[in-house]
């Protein structure tokens, strides 16, 4: 919105991977939903049991290559969760439209069965007064730390306030460890994770012993 403001120029956000390139851009028509280029990949939405999404369900990303013939990629688990939205679409365009949620390893799986995803936790913990940057990590299903960066110009965080917000979208029986640090560091994949989960493999519909993770930065599957 910044870009936008300060342009006067629309931005748009396109969406890929390093083993497909760019295959989704998003639409004029529907503000943070894009449009999967079908002519380049195959995209399936997947449920934890291996079973379709429906249209609205967030649901893991399987992705073929439809033009790589070098080297074809089957079936790949991309790593990102994404909620599909059929087809119908205001600008006239026909090919799948997906929202992209977040990477995998920042998805949420709370005992109810609910899941929350790093867009969620953004958008709840970003507009609240003090705080920069954050970085929330989950080191046992109910156990919480909450790394924040304050906001030099804005203010001191309330550290009440925020594990309240947390509460409020997780469940009251957690506990939130607030801590303020100078910075959040990348991780040595070069992204920033906003939240770390200890949870997210009860997501996936790769049997456990196939699974190895490393320190939430990576997934691996043998």
């Amino acid at each position: 919105q910044v870009i936008t403001d300060v342009f006067d120029a629309p931005c748009y956000e396109s969406y890929g991977g390093c083993e497909f390139g760019r295959y989704a851009n998003e639409c004029s028509a529907r503000h943070g939903k894009m449009h999967i280029v079908e002519d380049h990949v195959f995209v399936d939405v997947v449920r934890p049991d291996g079973s379709l999404a429906e249209d609205g369900e967030i649901g893991n990303q399987i992705v073929t290559s439809l033009t790589n013939y070098a080297l074809p990629t089957l079936r790949m688990e991309q790593g990102d969760t994404v909620v599909p939205h059929g087809r119908q679409c205001e600008c006239g365009r026909t090919s799948r439209l997906i929202d992209v949620r977040g990477r995998m390893q920042t998805l949420l799986v709370l005992p109810d069965g609910r899941t929350l995803t790093e867009k969620d936790i953004l958008d709840a913990l970003l507009e609240q007064p003090g705080v920069e940057w954050f970085q929330l990590i989950q080191h046992e299903p109910a156990s919480f730390e909450l790394r924040v960066v304050p906001d030099a110009g804005g203010g001191a965080y309330d550290a009440g306030e925020l594990t309240g917000v947390l509460k409020s979208m997780i469940g009251d029986e957690v506990t939130v460890d607030v801590k303020s640090v100078d910075f959040i560091g990348q991780e040595p994949s070069g992204k920033y994770m906003h939240v770390k989960s200890s949870t997210f493999n009860a997501f996936r519909c790769v049997p456990k012993e196939a699974i190895e993770v490393d320190e939430y930065t990576d997934i691996h599957v043998h």
